[in-house]
């Protein structure tokens, strides 16, 4: 069955197209560098042997039309091309065949299903095109791993042999997106295209059925996308495109079937794949340790008190955090653990064109994501699982196994949103909402931050009528909620909901929960630079260096952050000197026992560093702080597009331009602007 239904040319029964008359298609757009590579790898006009280029990427991406225009544009010039069939090997048996003139020698290489393979009918003028090709098996024995006839082949596969060469077609970057919809439908705003390539995701093959559907009943792309946003798969399996027998839907459709014939698990992990975002997400993700999430609100039948004249026991029922009953998702978590068994998943997947594969990545695209959703009755087991996982990441981090949470920051806000739409409230999403929170207001500012936080602070308080939950998890949500509020430019309620952590931290009675709430409180005030607040929080907020302090040792981070807090107080009413003492005491703390505390440490003491020195007037100082701050931020990391590094490194070149010295801030000054 031909799977790759997307990219076939021309019926199924044609497998040869006539060399005379081959015209470019002048609505090609883009792929410039796809085709220079083509050109490279293939050295038209020459006579040396060169090994077969494979085109393979998603379904629907164009990569029969990249062939076919590459084709177009040296037929006449330096070669002569011809389409063969590769969907099965009986159909390229007969291409060859055909090709040849006549049945082809008998040698028998092509039984032994290996390696070598009889020479291509052809010579360096000639270019064929194996196209559709979905099993590695069609090829061996028939296609050399050099010749000097030029061969092209499409593969949804990302491997057919490791003597071919590879160009890899993904969907079309969005100015290529921008230019199709430009030349396709030039009388309609520019925003409304730009609307359009972002709903469909810049596929190619959907935004040509977009196109065929406005034009062919009259409408709108505003008109085209409320449709699409009201009835998605109805509208996806409309507007036949030239050239493809099968709509985008039907395309998706039938690659899944084949998926569920092959490996169950592979559907699996396309069920939670589909409730991630559709940029790469790392694989290692799930290595992360096995947990069920509590994701919703549930009742359990206990015994109650004794009561009454026999002193009966009475059954009550209780609210009580949980997962919900069905556990597919929890049963495909667990076998996907195994790299074997994940590692098949993956290639069954990969082989079919419905994920992308990179380094130790995968992808699935908007548009597989939304039928794959479709075929859900009950979302909610998928969604529990990606939600678990994103949380199970979180917490390997907390727990001091690696920074790796940063790679999936927007999977889990895509599966946050689809936890909020099926009413998941619990505190594992309550605790990834508000985790995600800080990385975004980090990351790209409170814009995007501050509704997560508000989201997380919500379902806390509703949470909490219901008596649901603790102390711990309402000061989190407050201080989170307080610091997203700050970094927004909210000083009045961030004051307030800060302070409100100090009186609930005041209920439990413990003088550490105390001094951590006027922390917080402190953090708001140095924010601000609110000089008042600076001093009632340092009149409440003890030096963790006194034993009598009241502060719990054996957590290191709650000593740290108080530390910290307090000497950007003393800094800011003046007292430089003190807190230039308790800041290089945290760091010495720090430097004597590393791995009891957060990696986010030594940055932040560096940037304090660095304003310590602003303070006292010494550039030197400050200039040494910032060049260790920017090399501590990118340990690790050299990827690095946030908000915080961004902050870095302009700080790294103000430090240099405050001691005149221009051309050393250049450096930083580039490395920001290419980020921003």
């Amino acid at each position: 069955m031909l799977l790759e239904t997307a990219d076939a040319f021309g019926s199924p029964g044609q497998s040869l197209l006539p060399d005379p008359g081959w015209v470019a298609d002048p609505m090609f757009t883009g792929r410039a560098a796809e085709l220079d590579e083509l050109t490279r790898l293939l050295d038209p006009g020459t006579a040396e042997p060169v090994a077969p280029v494979v085109i393979h990427g998603l379904s629907g991406t164009g990569k029969t039309s990249l062939a076919v225009h590459f084709a177009a544009t040296m037929a006449g010039r330096h070669l002569k091309p011809v389409v063969i069939d590769g969907s099965t090997r009986a159909s390229l048996i007969a291409g060859l065949e055909h090709l040849q003139g006549g049945a082809r020698p008998a040698s028998g290489v092509d039984r032994l299903m290996g390696p070598a393979a009889a020479a291509l009918p052809g010579g360096p003028d000639t270019l064929l095109i194996i196209d559709g090709v979905t099993d590695p098996a069609v090829l061996r024995g028939l296609v050399p791993r050099r010749s000097v006839c030029r061969v092209v082949i499409t593969s949804t596969s990302n491997h057919l042999d490791e003597g071919f060469q590879k160009v890899p077609l993904t969907v079309w970057p969005r100015q290529e997106a921008r230019d199709f919809l430009r030349r396709s439908l030039p009388a309609f705003p520019p925003e409304d295209g730009e609307r359009l390539a972002e709903a469909l995701g810049d596929h190619p093959l959907a935004l040509a059925q977009a196109v065929n559907y406005c034009q062919s009943v009259g409408i709108e792309v505003s008109e085209f996308l409320d449709r699409l946003a009201l009835d998605p798969l109805a509208v996806m399996g409309q507007g036949q495109v030239s050239g493809h027998p099968q709509t985008v839907l039907r395309m998706v459709q039938l690659a899944l079937r084949e998926v569920e014939r092959r490996d169950a698990l592979a559907l699996r992990l396309l069920d939670i794949a589909s409730y991630f975002g559709s940029e790469p997400f790392p694989l290692h993700i799930l290595d992360t340790v096995l947990m069920r999430p509590f994701v919703t609100e549930r009742r359990s039948v206990r015994p109650g008190p004794r009561s009454g004249f026999l002193r009966r026991r009475k059954v009550v029922s209780v609210a009580e955090w949980g997962s919900i009953s069905d556990e597919r998702g929890l049963w495909a978590r667990a076998e996907l653990k195994s790299p074997v068994r994940r590692d098949g998943a993956v290639a069954v997947l990969a082989g079919l064109g419905l994920i992308g594969v990179d380094r130790g990545h995968m992808s699935v695209h908007p548009i597989v994501q939304r039928v794959v959703q479709s075929t859900h009755e009950d979302a909610r087991p998928w969604i529990e699982t990606a939600v678990g996982l994103c949380a199970g990441l979180l917490a390997g981090e907390q727990s001091g196994d690696g920074d790796r949470f940063h790679t999936v920051v927007g999977h889990a806000q895509a599966a946050l949103g689809h936890a909020r739409d099926v009413g998941f409230d619990g505190p594992a999403v309550i605790a990834l909402g508000m985790e995600l929170a800080l990385k975004l207001c980090d990351v790209k500012g409170a814009e995007e931050g501050l509704p997560l936080a508000r989201q997380s602070y919500d379902l806390t308080q509703s949470a909490h009528r219901r008596g649901l939950a603790d102390a711990t998890l309402r000061f989190s949500s407050q201080a989170v909620y307080a610091r997203a509020l700050a970094i927004s430019g909210d000083l009045d309620t961030a004051v307030a909901i800060a302070r409100g952590n100090v009186a609930l931290a005041s209920e439990s009675g413990k003088q550490a929960d105390v001094h951590h709430s006027y922390a917080w409180l402190g953090q708001v005030a140095d924010w601000f630079s609110l000089v008042p607040l600076a001093r009632e929080v340092l009149e409440k907020l003890p030096d963790p260096r006194d034993p009598q302090a009241g502060y719990n040792y054996s957590e290191g981070n709650p000593i740290i952050f108080a530390a910290r807090v307090r000497a950007k107080l003393l800094m800011l009413v003046g007292r430089a000197a003190e807190a230039m003492d308790l800041h290089d005491w945290a760091v010495a703390e720090i430097a004597a026992e590393p791995s009891s505390y957060s990696v986010v440490w030594p940055g932040a003491l560096l940037s304090d560093a660095a304003e310590i020195a602003l303070g006292n007037s010494d550039p030197e100082s400050r200039v040494e702080s910032t060049r260790a701050l920017v090399e501590e931020l990118t340990k690790g990391r050299q990827d690095r597009h946030d908000r915080i590094y961004v902050e870095g490194l302009l700080t790294a070149a103000d430090a240099e331009l405050d001691r005149l010295n221009a051309p050393e801030a250049v450096p930083f000054l580039d490395r920001a602007e290419a980020i921003l």
